[in-house]
């Protein structure tokens, strides 16, 4: 066991994950604070999976399932990888797509979208047309 072992003791937290022992100890809570939630674990570097599920539980928009290197802001996303496939991107909202590193590859007002990337590639998405983007320029 580590020493000094961390756990919660917040009677209003919900206990989501235990550390197995003589008795059950708490390493990852979560309690709702009215205008936000809290969560809290003990545990260090948790699983992109884990992470992906408390962005939500907090009420981040989460883009993709794949556990990728993933930028996004207003105007674009950069995706990097590490094994081929297809990836499925979700949007905020419904948006045009353009990807500048493919410049024939282009999606219209799609609030959802698929890409079949190769492995160990970056590609840039620009959010909006490739009318929009050139005239950029």
């Amino acid at each position: 066991m580590m020493s000094p072992f961390l756990h919660a003791q917040e009677p209003d937290a919900v206990a989501l994950g235990f550390w197995e022992s003589d008795e059950q100890m708490p390493l990852l809570v979560a309690r709702d604070m009215g205008s936000w939630r809290s969560v809290w674990s003990s545990a260090p570097n948790p699983p992109s999976w884990l992470a992906r599920r408390i962005a939500r539980y907090a009420g981040v928009h989460v883009y993709s399932e794949s556990d990728d290197a993933f930028y996004a802001n207003r105007a674009f996303i950069t995706l990097s990888t590490g094994a081929a496939g297809p990836r499925t991107i979700r949007l905020p909202r419904a948006t045009s797509i353009y990807e500048l590193s493919a410049p024939n590859r282009q999606w219209t007002n799609v609030a959802q979208f698929d890409i079949d990337m190769p492995k160990h590639h970056t590609s840039i998405l620009y959010l909006g047309s490739k009318q929009a983007w050139e005239s950029l320029a």
